[in-house]
């Protein structure tokens, strides 16, 4: 029998082929902070991770907060000028479904907190902080990347790992005429 004979079995292979994937092709600048505890109060919202599901939530909840004159009373409610940003993103709650808490935040400056929003204690920790470069809201998605990255690249072959700590920090500062920055903090221990 062969090859052309009707009704011989045979076996077809696909075309080998070879797939090269390079990450970490570029740099991550950080740096490991011990930081006391401090106190966050502001404006929450509930998420989840889910599909990525947050990624859209936080960016829509800023922009409610925004518009409907939350983000002033908040910033006011801490002390601060007009134009200064907001402290901080605080994820936090974080649950097995993927459900988890996101906060807008300021770092808390005195005792008289109004009612209507909520207090985090971040607690006495060691982070990995990770500066970021970011002007606007244009550049959400380096910084969308760069949280990617964190748990894709960094911490694999870091000598640290996640702390058991509920809180991670995304820390904004500057102004117009210093250039914003942002910061995420991560809470670890070494492995």
């Amino acid at each position: 029998m062969s090859a052309r004979d009707k009704g011989v079995a045979l076996k077809a292979y696909p075309r080998m082929s070879f797939h090269i994937s390079i990450k970490g092709d570029s740099e991550m600048n950080y740096r490991i902070e011990e930081k006391n505890s401090f106190e966050v109060f502001g404006l929450e919202l509930q998420t989840n991770v889910i599909d990525g599901q947050c990624y859209k939530d936080i960016p829509t909840f800023w922009e409610a907060c925004e518009n409907d004159g939350r983000c002033v009373a908040l910033a006011q409610a801490a002390g601060k000028k007009p134009g200064e940003l907001l402290d901080a993103g605080v994820t936090y709650d974080h649950n097995s479904d993927g459900s988890m808490k996101y906060m807008i935040a300021c770092i808390k400056q005195s005792d008289v907190i109004p009612s209507e929003y909520t207090v985090l204690s971040i607690p006495n920790q060691m982070w990995a902080v990770f500066s970021v470069a970011w002007k606007s809201e244009q550049d959400n998605g380096n910084l969308h990347d760069i949280w990617g990255r964190i748990y894709s690249e960094w911490f694999p072959t870091a000598s640290y790992e996640h702390a058991d700590c509920d809180f991670d920090l995304e820390l904004y500062f500057g102004n117009e005429e210093s250039r914003y920055g942002v910061e995420i903090w991560i809470p670890v221990v070494k492995k």
